[in-house]
């Protein structure tokens, strides 16, 4: 059963009309998300609003800092690493 030209034709035609409603679709969402006007403001903060930050630094004196380490282990390189020319053959 083979396909006529007329029903390929009708075929592209709704994937057409499909292809385009995704894409108009997607267009809406996006406009509707990212350039629709916002109602909220955000509030304004002036440097006498902002919170102090302190940062505690003695953490780093204490033993259970010090017993942390460097979390890796020492490499150990072995004498011989195979060939001096890998690429010559044997």
């Amino acid at each position: 059963m083979a396909i006529t030209f007329e029903q390929q034709r009708k075929r592209q035609q709704y994937l057409l009309i499909a292809v385009l409603a995704i894409i108009g679709l997607t267009a809406v969402l996006l406009w509707r998300g990212f350039f629709a006007g916002s109602s909220e403001t955000p509030p304004e903060l002036s440097l006498s609003q902002r919170p102090q930050l302190t940062i505690d630094f003695n953490i780093f004196d204490t033993q259970a800092f010090k017993d942390i380490g460097t979390g890796t282990a020492p490499v150990e390189i072995p004498a011989e690493v195979g060939r001096k020319n890998p690429f010559i053959p044997f």
